[in-house]
C-alpha cells in the first residue's frame, strides 16, 4: 500500500496488491510506517468509503482525536 492522502479521521492508498479486491463497505486493519524521524507505526482498523481501481478511501472506525504520533506528524 501507498499512503496517497492521510487524516486523524481516516486515509487514502494506493492497492499495489493485484487482483486483491477492496470494495465500499469492507473492514480493513491498515498499518504503516510514517515517515518522520522516528518511523513511528500506525495501526488503524477502517471502514472503506470509496473504492477504484487502485485507490481507496477509508475512515478510521474508532476515532483517536488526540493520537501523539500521527497528530505531530500533521501539524503544519
Amino acid at each position: 500500500m501507498a499512503v496517497k492522502n492521510l487524516s486523524l479521521g481516516g486515509i487514502a492508498f494506493v492497492n499495489l496488491t493485484p487482483g486483491n479486491l477492496i470494495m465500499k463497505n469492507d473492514l480493513l486493519e491498515v498499518s504503516f510506517h510514517l515517515d518522520d524521524n522516528n518511523k513511528a507505526f500506525i495501526q488503524r482498523k477502517a471502514k472503506v468509503t470509496a473504492s477504484d481501481e487502485n485507490t481507496i478511501s477509508a475512515v478510521f472506525i474508532k476515532f483517536q482525536p488526540y493520537d501523539k504520533d500521527l497528530g505531530f506528524y500533521l501539524m503544519p
